[in-house]
């Protein structure tokens, strides 16, 4: 497995995105889960979109590589995240190796953190990473446990916090807490019966909520639908997030929760209609699969934000496509296939946005394939 940077990319047409604040209404009720007012709103029409390629090197100015070491003690099962800083990359391996694995921007090593167990400074399962800009620490999230474990740059364990909300993911951000509930009830905040997918607390007062958002209606079966992978994007000091099943992008600041986008499918928006078939009885996976393929619903999979793009995949019919934003150029590359004319191998799946690059995995049969090719003299 290797990293591989996109960067920065180029001559795209993207829709120009920007953050309003705006009053929202304290009134709960069905609609609200899934329309929220929103000035900001991104159009995609997925009946408009060609079948033809798109050309690597009509989006991107080049691609770099970065290997990690691959000894005993540097073995990776699976790349869960990918957690970026200017200097360094942290990967999170949850569910084979159970580990956090620490590389510099050339691949040597940093870290390696493992450490199985219920004491202080272990973990028992892992369920998110992150880096803290304030303390300059790792944040491992042990949803087993219910705690946040504090490691510097160096793999030392520093403290640890109890996480006082059931969550799937989190990130600090400044003097406070951000989390990505996944549908889980926590009901000391529910509100008329609903409670919130996105929550800001202050753990240094007494975990009390600045701000919840993004409310549902209890329960939501976990094997009812389709769940995609969500996580906190984070630039500057700005994080965003777009709950599964979700059409609005929620941005997060100091004390504020705002809805900032509203992914637009028109009439293909997972909407009132869908939760209603949620909701109703009987209703299984394949039901509400096939419910979504027979109305040909956008389920956005994947979405990632950074200081200058946006990028998201959804998922329609049982395809995937891909859009890319360009904050700068206010225009979108809406694409279902693309045409790898630069290094003929990499497949573009990012997994995370820094700086305006794009990082992908590649496995280690395409890099034996790359260093083959790179010999043969097919390599720009």
């Amino acid at each position: 497995m290797i990293n591989i940077m996109f960067e920065m990319v180029k001559n795209i047409p993207v829709l120009y995105l920007f953050i309003l604040l705006i009053t929202v209404s304290c009134n709960v009720d069905d609609s609200s889960f899934y329309l929220m007012e929103t000035r900001d709103t991104i159009s995609v029409n997925p009946d408009n979109i060609t079948t033809k390629k798109v050309q690597y090197s009509n989006l991107f100015s080049k691609i770099d590589y970065i290997v990690p070491p691959t000894d005993k003690n540097f073995l990776i099962g699976r790349v869960d995240k990918l957690v970026i800083t200017d200097s360094c990359l942290f990967i999170l391996d949850e569910k084979i190796s159970h580990g956090v694995y620490g590389i510099d921007r050339l691949g040597n090593r940093i870290l390696v953190i493992q450490r199985l167990g219920s004491a202080p400074g272990e973990y028992s399962v892992l369920s998110d990473l992150v880096y803290d800009s304030e303390s300059r620490s790792l944040v491992l999230y042990c949803r087993g446990r219910g705690y946040l474990l504090y490691y510097d740059l160096n793999g030392k364990f520093l403290h640890e916090e109890k996480i006082p909300y059931d969550v799937r993911c989190i990130h600090p951000i400044g003097k406070q807490i951000a989390c990505y509930a996944e549908y889980h009830d926590n009901k000391k905040l529910s509100y008329n019966g609903f409670s919130p997918n996105v929550i800001l607390y202050n753990p240094e007062q007494g975990a009390s909520v600045v701000e919840r958002i993004a409310y549902f209606r209890p329960p939501i079966s976990q094997y009812v639908i389709w769940h995609a992978d969500c996580q906190f994007s984070n630039w500057e000091d700005t994080l965003s997030i777009k709950p599964d099943h979700h059409n609005i992008v929620y941005h997060i600041i100091a004390n504020k929760i705002l809805p900032a986008h509203f992914l637009d499918f028109k009439e293909y928006n997972i909407d009132k209609r869908y939760w209603d078939e949620v909701k109703g009885n009987r209703k299984d996976f394949e039901y509400m699969d096939g419910f979504v393929n027979r109305e040909g619903l956008c389920e956005t999979v994947w979405y990632l934000e950074g200081d200058n793009y946006i990028y998201f995949a959804y998922r329609r019919k049982k395809k995937m496509y891909d859009v890319i934003y360009s904050k700068k150029t206010k225009k979108m590359h809406h694409i279902m296939n693309y045409d790898n004319d630069m290094d003929h191998v990499t497949n573009f799946r990012p997994i995370a946005i820094h700086n305006d690059k794009f990082y992908c995995l590649v496995d280690s049969d395409i890099l034996w394939k790359i260093k083959q090719q790179g010999e043969k003299g097919y390599i720009p």
